[in-house]
């Protein structure tokens, strides 16, 4: 075998062992938007308000329902528990209810002297406020989701003379009286029970009056709340003074 054949052979197989040159990637090319094109930005929180119709409205049902939104408006009977309303305070989410009114009426005789508003739900409350409306003349009843919403309804009911007087069954009556007495036309107290009642009434003659119901049984709640439908509220002698 000659030389010029074993280089030729060699040469061959030399070929075959070399890697296969890189084939050169396409350049990158920008895609450039059409004249006139704006990029549309990430979708915002959604705008319109969000029905929230629950009889009871709590701070999970909102987290599983409303995230993501800016304004709810519950049910006109809903009830907003206190940890809802600090919930959507956190999220900044407006709320309304369904109807333009503070509070959802229960029952609204066209006679009525005294208001219950129910802040404060609970089974005692609930019975003594059957019976009250079924048994004891004078009075109707409300809900309202939270103590500023409650406040807010007594106040304008009695300023208004729609009542006479509204007692606010709420477990921050305290916070309640304070706040109402901020309209010089309130005279508002926290009552622990029928036996402060009546000193209450003989001094200070309230037109408004927070109740705490824990701790209260259904006659003690039923009779107090009876007592207080019999009274009428007047200006104590001196109170300008």
């Amino acid at each position: 075998m000659n030389a010029g054949l074993i280089d030729e052979i060699v040469n061959s197989v030399l070929a075959q062992l070399q890697p296969a040159p890189a084939i050169p990637s396409a350049p990158e090319v920008a895609t450039l938007a059409p004249a006139g094109h704006v990029a549309q930005a990430a979708a915002p929180a959604v705008a319109t308000p969000v029905e929230v119709s629950a009889a009871v409205i709590t701070a999970d049902l909102l987290a599983k329902q409303v995230a993501g939104v800016r304004e709810i408006r519950i049910g006109e009977k809903s009830i907003l528990t206190p940890a809802a309303t600090d919930w959507l305070k956190a999220k900044r989410i407006t709320w309304s209810r369904g109807r333009s009114c503070a509070a959802s009426a229960i029952e609204t005789p066209g006679s009525a002297r005294w208001c219950l508003i129910l802040q404060s739900v609970t089974p005692v409350v609930s019975g003594v406020k059957d019976w009250l409306l079924k048994q004891s003349a004078g009075w109707r009843a409300e809900l309202s989701g939270t103590v500023g919403e409650a406040v807010e309804q007594a106040v304008g009911l009695v300023a208004k003379a729609e009542v006479q007087g509204a007692v606010i069954i709420t477990e921050a009556p305290e916070v309640a009286a304070c706040r109402a007495n901020r309209n010089g036309a309130i005279r508002a107290t926290a009552v622990a029970g029928r036996s402060s009642w009546t000193s209450i009434r003989s001094q200070l003659s309230p037109n408004i009056v927070c109740v705490r119901p824990s701790g209260l049984a259904f006659m003690e709640l039923r009779n107090l709340l009876k007592d207080i439908g019999e009274s009428s509220p007047t200006i104590p002698s001196g109170w300008d003074k």
